[in-house]
């Protein structure tokens, strides 16, 4: 097999490649003796594609990484819980108990949940309305994509939805056996 040749009649290899400065970053250039690894050469840096893979792929990774923590729905650092209880505490007066406060990553931003509980005596409407007051002072904050705040008179009852359901299936469910 006959090696290729460049206009000028030099000897050209496709594992080679050289960027000449002037606009054109990757030419076939003369044969490399005796190195048989893929390279790129940038006037006259060497880069082994293998390296060059690996440096791609630990940083996409990285940023991966990165993203899907954001995207999983991870807690907020206890800081940032203890200031969001601090705002719901001052919000108002008449707020007796603060029973939940959540926040959980969305891109890269929060959701808020806040439980709150105020006199039984109460009427709706003002509850209502020093709720939805809350509600707009935490989305307010530049990290909060959107906070729910939910209205409650006492604070003594079971678990919430999702996990008084759970817990009612865990106790009523007995596992068949087959005894044979």
């Amino acid at each position: 097999m006959e090696p290729l040749t460049g206009d000028g009649g030099e000897e050209l290899s496709l594992l080679s490649l050289q960027g000449n400065g002037e606009g054109e970053p990757l030419q076939p250039t003369q044969q490399c003796k005796g190195d048989s690894s893929w390279r790129l050469n940038f006037d006259g840096i060497h880069l082994n594609f293998l390296q060059l893979a690996l440096y791609t792929i630990r940083r996409w990774s990285m940023t991966v990484l990165e993203n899907v923590n954001s995207l999983v729905g991870r807690s907020a650092t206890p800081e940032h819980l203890q200031k969001l209880t601090y705002l719901c505490w001052n919000h108002h007066r008449a707020i007796r108990h603060i029973d939940t406060v959540r926040a959980y990553t969305f891109g890269s931003h929060y959701f808020v949940e806040v439980d709150i509980v105020f006199p039984a005596t109460m009427p709706l409407r003002e509850a209502h309305d020093i709720g939805e007051a809350l509600q707009e002072k935490l989305e307010e904050l530049p990290e909060i994509e959107r906070a729910f705040v939910h209205l409650d008179y006492e604070f003594t009852h079971k678990p919430e939805h999702g996990q008084s359901v759970n817990h009612t299936l865990r106790k009523h469910h007995t596992p068949s056996t087959n005894k044979s």
